[in-house]
């Protein structure tokens, strides 16, 4: 149970945010079209012409798209055709109509049973693909239980604790620190097939494996390894969505806070070095009174959140100066500055040694444009 909370937690994808940092690069101006509400519904007969983003709790589309379709959503539903790539990221996404170009999907659960021209790309707890379902190339996967009925055209690359395929797959098959693997008696593998795990796999009468067949033991402590690469995609994919849910309530909101940061990062800094020593002290001074307790408990909560926000202004601010320097500000989206920002950043802070000392220098200086912000005289 513990595992599938880790993986619910996990809905991610690096299979996403890498598609995004390949399209930012192509230098094109992405004017999306958005449907954004509690229910997005696109009734059957529709066309629309992307590229499309919705968002909501509940996403349905029952028209076709004309284009790549971005979802962020709690359930999704794919009735009519996509004509381009299709990503989603959403607690459920069931894809019952053909998507014309790839497929990059990040979710609790994932359902496939029409075709995917191109290559599927899975990060979820559950992946499924039934008797309809087809993937044109390859399929890469990182699950909890994945389920193959439908067809594969070229080459499966995957980590999952529970996998069982019953379908045809047209090139290789490689697994990593799967725990239970069985083929079905309708499988067919016409390459290789290597695998990782505990155990054998179980094939059984009927079952094909036409190339070579490659068992690596390893114990089972090891096939969740994986997993903190997924939380720290996780971990990405969660400030990009509160990106892009704050900017469309609060819209020029980041843009406002990467200005404090690009047009005086020293105050900024200073500002957020002092909050980050002070605060604690201010909030401790604060517990030692009745009425101060619960001042301190929202003291502290507020500056906890400002210090996961910093990460997303520190990463708007370098986007704008990217933007500034290289003069893509004109022609790329926002959206595209701030990732390629929010990716350098990452980076930076993971860099073994002296990531630590990023990291603090992005908490100072998000928090102090932050502070600055809030407190900077409005002009009459």
């Amino acid at each position: 149970m513990k595992r599938v909370c880790a993986w619910s937690r996990s809905v991610v994808v690096g299979f996403f945010v890498v598609s995004l940092c390949l399209w930012m690069g192509t230098g094109q101006s992405w004017a999306f079209q958005t449907r954004i509400s509690d229910t997005v519904y696109v009734g059957s007969g529709k066309v629309l012409h992307g590229p499309y983003l919705f968002c909501g709790d509940s996403v349905r589309l029952d028209g076709e798209v004309d284009g790549d379709v971005f979802v962020i959503a709690q359930k999704v539903v794919v009735n009519g055709a996509v004509r381009g790539d299709f990503i989603g990221v959403a607690n459920s996404v069931d894809i019952n109509a053909p998507v014309a170009g790839d497929a990059r999907v990040g979710a609790g659960e994932v359902t496939l049973r029409s075709a995917v021209g191109g290559s599927f790309t899975a990060a979820a707890s559950s992946l499924y693909i039934e008797k309809n379902g087809r993937v044109g190339r390859d399929l890469v996967f990182a699950v909890n239980r994945f389920g193959l009925d439908g067809e594969v055209g070229r080459h499966v690359s995957a980590t999952g604790e529970t996998v069982y395929l019953d379908g045809k797959i047209g090139g290789n098959v490689r697994l990593s620190e799967t725990s239970s693997l069985r083929l079905g008696k309708k499988a067919v593998i016409e390459g290789d097939l290597v695998y990782s795990g505990p155990s054998k796999a179980v094939l059984q009468q009927g079952a094909q494996v036409k190339g070579k067949q490659h068992w690596t033991r390893t114990e089972g402590k090891q096939r969740y390894r994986y997993e903190k690469y997924l939380d720290v995609i996780s971990g990405f994919l969660s400030l990009i969505l509160i990106w892009i849910v704050l900017r469309w309530l609060l819209p020029g909101v980041w843009e406002g806070l990467g200005s404090e940061i690009a047009d005086k990062p020293g105050k900024s800094l200073l500002m957020g070095g002092i909050a980050f020593f002070t605060i604690p002290l201010l909030a401790i001074t604060l517990m030692f009174s009745v009425i101060g307790v619960p001042l301190a408990l929202i003291l502290v909560f507020f500056y906890l959140l400002l210090i996961y926000l910093s990460k997303i202004i520190v990463a708007t601010a370098s986007g704008m100066a990217i933007g500034r320097y290289t003069g893509w500000q004109e022609n790329i989206h926002p959206f595209w500055l701030f990732l390629l920002g929010l990716s350098l950043v990452q980076l930076l802070t993971m860099i073994p040694q002296i990531g630590w000392a990023f990291a603090v220098t992005v908490v100072w200086l998000g928090t102090g444009a932050a502070i600055s912000k809030l407190f900077k005289p409005k002009q009459v």
